[in-house]
């Protein structure tokens, strides 16, 4: 009997052990009541306001933008959404004028979605915060979160696979979009 305890737990064990290592690298939170703090981009509305005017978003692009848990963060994916794009001091020089260099560590850019133009209130927040080279090679050291609206909860941080995989289309721009600007360069 000690025998078959002593097997049952080394396998519950063995499988309890296995399910924590195939956690992906990224954090996901279902409860309020679980509180994630990103403190980086406290206060973001007070940064360089990149858009003058809440900015339509591209229909496919507000699909591809959008944490897995959308339907219960109460976010359709299928309206029309808007964007409001902010930069802190240490970004807003490179993100507005060169478009080739790399952004230096501790820039941060945080992008409001609207349900609609005239709405105050995101219904999420994503953000890219530039780490220390080797945080994340893959990504060009950006870490990339995705947040309540009212920027309060963490839904998900960290190596976001499906944030990278999109915003490698602008590699060569440091992997930062910037086609909600006014002017348009030609390269």
């Amino acid at each position: 009997m000690k025998k078959r305890v002593f097997i049952f737990s080394l396998l519950v064990s063995l499988f309890l052990a296995i399910f924590f290592l195939s956690l992906p690298e990224t954090h996901s939170i279902e409860s309020a009541n679980v509180a994630l703090q990103a403190p980086e981009i406290t206060g973001y509305r007070k940064w360089h306001r990149v858009t003058d005017k809440p900015v339509k978003l591209d229909a496919q692009i507000a699909v591809m933008c959008a944490p897995a848990s959308a339907a219960k963060l109460n976010i359709s994916l299928h309206a029309e959404k808007y964007i409001n794009v902010f930069v802190n001091n240490t970004g807003k020089q490179i993100l507005l004028n060169d478009w080739s260099a790399s952004f230096p560590q501790g820039s941060m850019i945080v992008k409001e979605k609207m349900p609609d133009a005239t709405t105050t209130q995101p219904e999420l927040l994503t953000a890219m915060i530039k780490r220390e080279a080797g945080f994340n090679p893959p990504s060009n050291d950006w870490e990339f979160l995705v947040l309540s609206g009212d920027g309060k909860q963490v839904i998900e941080r960290g190596n976001l696979q499906k944030c990278i995989t999109c915003h490698l289309a602008v590699r060569q721009q440091d992997l930062v979009y910037r086609n909600y600007l006014k002017t348009v360069r030609i390269r």
